[in-house]
């Protein structure tokens, strides 16, 4: 085995004469910026899914589907749509968000109308949470907000449990799970 200083590089080691310095790109400069991937496509703009999920709250609001609750008044109409104008928040304050849905999403159930498109916010607002929260913080908050969203039912019908309350329970349950793996996705 030859010396170390036999050796015409720089670290004596095996690499020899090779660069230790990983920061450099092909070019030899340090930080310069690595020419995009030709095959890579413009990211979509954050406003697209906020009103794609503003058009799928109002559609579930004004849409007569059999069995569901039709916003008469301003208040109804206000409790119906208003989380469709939380949504764009969601990434600066996603708890907020989340908590001011199941706000709607509690006066709603008590006064006794159950609007899917809140339950919809409610589910997006919670993947919104989970996806920028770590995983300890993603199952307290899903848990309470679990606890809310049947507490509301089972306290608005007065022990009579409606089919959508498992729905909605499920639907947050499964944008909890979601938003943790996108943000596992991201992290790795």
């Amino acid at each position: 085995m030859p010396r170390a200083g036999d050796c015409p590089g720089d670290s004596g080691g095996q690499t020899g004469g090779m660069s230790q310095d990983t920061s450099a790109d092909v070019r030899g400069r340090p930080d310069a910026p690595l020419a995009p991937h030709p095959v890579m496509h413009r990211a979509v703009p954050a406003w697209v899914g906020d009103l794609i999920a503003a058009v799928l709250i109002f559609a579930a609001a004004f849409a007569r589907f059999p069995g569901q609750d039709f916003p008469d008044g301003w208040l109804e109409i206000v409790l119906a749509i208003g989380p469709a104008l939380l949504l764009p928040f969601r990434r600066r304050w996603p708890v907020v968000v989340l908590a001011l849905c199941l706000g709607f999403y509690g006066v709603t159930v008590l006064i006794g109308l159950v609007f899917p498109g809140v339950g919809l916010a409610v589910a997006i607002a919670m993947f919104g949470v989970a996806a920028r929260s770590p995983r300890r913080a993603t199952i307290i908050i899903a848990a309470i907000a679990l606890a809310v969203v049947a507490l509301f039912n089972v306290g608005a019908l007065w022990g009579i449990v409606d089919h959508r309350v498992f729905q909605f329970i499920l639907g947050v349950a499964l944008a909890a799970a979601a938003g943790d793996a996108h943000r596992s996705h991201r992290e790795y």
